[in-house]
């Protein structure tokens, strides 16, 4: 691929070819993926999609993936012991590029392709035992072979010009799965293309960036592979089969057509399948949150006995409650006619999709097995809110009510959605959340324009964090007032303490991190009688955390320790749970609630107010079931102190909405 630039002076061209070096046969290490992922494992043929979806073009026989990944942790775990063979484009690979200086330079990454292979393939099966090269070894239920093909990366640097320069990385990968007995039974084509960012400092011939961009190709690649190897019918109806006839090929996946059992036989069973989708909304799309059946008729219009008959189900792993993935019916009768259902609701679809539902039946006979197969085309579509529940807009502020001043109310709103690293992810609707609540409190909260402040984005950089937490709030905090403050955004949890992730911040170092401890301090310091602070924040683990049997720090059992008493605590999700958004509201889900709740649908008592009590309550009714209904992942309010029935804090004045 050439890409032609119009010259506006002298430019050096980078340009990189794809190599490899002659391949070193190492060890062959098994790779159990409760030391990649630690947590619980789900071994069903339809598993959990947390979440990672890749919009997918045809190219030149390939699968093409763009650079975007939404959710990359998805698991599968197909109960198979597999080897995977690198072949040594993969282990001994390396870039050759030329540097601002057209002086040549070499990059090797087969390291961290290596790495990265073995991590996504680890969470695909059950086990996964790496081997290079010519290395040989036992092939339990089949083997996975990775090829590397095309690489390349191309951008244009201006000589001796200091700045940021885009970075486009092509890569490509043959894929393929064989069965025990050495038979190939699925085989794919992937090509990515990622775009990534390079810089020279104009001095040197120094061109750095260039490891960051190449990491994304690869992570875009190995999550292809990943997901189409979890997905893989014949891989997942392998899976399904016992582990003795897998392991001396069995069907290698592959069903045997109908013909194959008792050919020419008059008296031989015949299965009709028929087969029926209904989902919750009867559109024929299955949608996040809905709850979906899918319906097995079978009868044997045969002259004899059909033995042992079972129904599978294959398909993407889009199950919130995964179905059972096996029903049998039993013997079938001539002129019998038996049914299987399977329920489950869906979750994980990130962007719309067409996807295979495949219903294989199969039955025991004197000669090969029967078999029948439907493949059912579905169309997948993210949740788009709640199943059967009307969307309010919550943009629409309400009217202040006449005489409504609270004169010593304060409020700080801080969201974050975008970051000026843009590899930082941010939270979606964290801004408007801020600014929308903000809003709501001039409004019906009563809190004058002098004693309201928002942060969103580029605007909340630790500089203005820190002044509004300790010079701004303490100049209009008073005895006997109120403080309210709202923080939707990213928090790094790490064992050293827990800190906000500011507008600077980056993916490593401690640049841009405005510490827990250190807000926590400033509010110990403010007048206020009281303050309610609302986090509305994705935690996410600091890299040195990271590692086999690591897991994520309780940041949240730091904010208990160090709060003072005056705060009131209210958390969007408990621990290890993750924030939700709400697209079609068009706000984080808890920020949505908090929002409707205030503008009166909390007013549980129906006295005119709302107070923090109501609030409360409200938000741990309607968040977790929306959260459930919307991909299955909890989600559920915590304050501290607890907001029990009475308890103190309950009575705190959010808005009047009369």
């Amino acid at each position: 691929m050439q890409r032609m630039a119009r010259r506006r002076g002298p430019l050096v061209v980078l340009s990189a070819v794809f190599r490899y070096n002659p391949p070193m046969v190492h060890g062959a290490p098994v790779v159990d993926p409760k030391a990649i992922m630690p947590g619980s494992r789900r071994q069903a043929a339809i598993g959990l999609l947390t979440g990672a979806a890749i919009a997918m073009t045809i190219f030149a026989g390939c699968e093409f993936f763009p650079a975007r990944i939404e959710d990359n942790s998805a698991a599968y775990y197909l109960p198979l012991d597999v080897n995977l063979r690198l072949d040594r484009t993969v282990t001994a690979a390396d870039f050759e590029y030329r540097d601002a200086c057209q002086q040549p330079q070499r990059l090797a990454i087969g390291d961290r392709f290596k790495k990265a292979l073995t991590r996504e393939v680890g969470l695909v099966f059950n086990k996964v035992r790496v081997v290079e090269g010519d290395a040989v070894g036992p092939m339990p239920d089949g083997q996975v072979t990775v090829d590397l093909g095309l690489h390349t990366v191309e951008t244009f640097i201006p000589t001796k010009r200091r700045g940021k320069h885009a970075a486009i990385v092509t890569m490509g990968a043959t894929t393929a799965f064989f069965d025990a007995a050495g038979a190939e039974i699925f085989a794919k084509n992937l090509r990515v293309e990622t775009k990534g960012e390079i810089e020279t400092n104009g001095e040197s011939c120094d061109v750095t960036g260039l490891p960051t961009a190449i990491d994304q190709a690869v992570a875009t690649l190995v999550h292809g592979i990943k997901k189409n190897l979890g997905m893989a019918v014949p891989i997942q109806r392998l899976a399904a089969e016992p582990p003795s006839e897998r392991r001396r090929g069995g069907m290698g996946g592959v069903p045997p057509k109908p013909s194959q059992a008792l050919p020419g036989s008059e008296s031989a069973p015949k299965l009709a399948v028929r087969t029926i989708v209904q989902d919750a909304t009867s559109d024929h799309v299955l949608q996040g949150g809905e709850e979906v059946i899918v319906r097995v008729e079978v009868s044997n219009s045969g002259n004899s006995r059909a033995k042992s008959v079972g129904v599978d189900l294959f398909g993407p792993p889009i199950w919130a409650q995964a179905p059972a993935t096996s029903v049998a019916l039993g013997d079938l009768e001539p002129g019998e006619t038996k049914r299987a259902e399977f329920s489950g609701r869906v979750r994980g679809v990130k962007s719309p999709e067409q996807a295979d539902l495949v219903v294989a039946v199969k039955a025991a006979t004197l000669g090969a097995p029967l078999m029948e197969e439907k493949t059912i085309p579905v169309s997948l579509r993210p949740a788009t809110g709640f199943v059967n529940e009307p969307i309010v807009d919550v943009d629409h502020i309400p009217a202040r009510p006449a005489g409504l001043l609270r004169r010593k109310a304060v409020g700080l709103a801080i969201g974050l959605s975008t970051h000026r690293d843009p590899t930082v992810k941010g939270l979606p609707y964290a801004g408007q959340d801020a600014v929308t609540l903000a809003r709501y409190w001039g409004a019906i909260g009563g809190i004058s324009d002098s004693h309201l402040r928002v942060l969103t984005n580029d605007r909340a950089t630790k500089d203005a964090w820190a002044d509004a937490l300790e010079d701004w709030l303490p100049a209009r905090s008073e005895p006997g007032g109120t403080v309210f403050i709202y923080i939707s955004g990213r928090v790094l949890a790490a064992s050293s303490g827990a800190s906000f992730l500011a507008y600077e911040a980056q993916r490593a170092g401690s640049a841009g991190l405005f510490s827990l401890r250190r807000l926590t301090a400033a509010l110990a310091k403010l007048p206020a009688q009281q303050i309610v602070l609302f986090l509305d924040v994705e935690p996410t683990e600091a890299a040195e955390e990271g590692g086999e049997g690591g897991g994520m720090p309780d940041w949240l059992a730091g904010v208990s320790r160090t709060i003072p008493d005056k705060v009131i605590l209210i958390v969007s999700a408990g621990r290890g749970q993750s924030v939700h958004a709400l697209e079609a509201g068009r706000h984080g889900l808890f920020a949505y609630w908090l929002l409707r709740g205030l503008a009166g649908e909390a007013d549980l008592n129906r006295d005119g107010s709302v107070w923090l009590g109501e609030a409360y309550d409200w938000l741990t009714a309607k968040v977790p079931e929306v959260a459930q209904r919307l991909d299955g992942r909890e989600q559920t309010p915590i304050s501290d102190p607890p907001l029990t029935s009475g308890a103190k804090g309950r009575d705190v004045l959010l808005t009047k909405v009369r």
